[in-house]
């Protein structure tokens, strides 16, 4: 843990910013990243960032449903 922001950080990054690109990803990449670490497996099998991910997912989609409309 950072002493100085409090944070644990992954692959050198703050864990904040790990979240934010893992939520970005399809489903299949995140069943394949769980496995390069233990931390990497906890956060990704967290029921919070399950549920983020499902957001961010829905999000996406609703964009791109309004954006075929335009398109059309």
């Amino acid at each position: 843990m950072d002493t100085k922001t409090g944070s644990t950080k992954l692959a050198g990054f703050p864990s904040d910013v790990i979240r934010v690109l893992l939520c970005r990803l399809p489903v299949e990449d995140l069943l394949q990243f769980r496995l390069l670490s233990k931390q990497w497996r906890t956060t990704i099998e967290s029921p919070d960032f399950i549920r983020e991910h499902l957001a961010h997912t829905r999000l996406k989609l609703h964009k791109s449903i309004i954006l075929e409309g335009f398109i059309e």
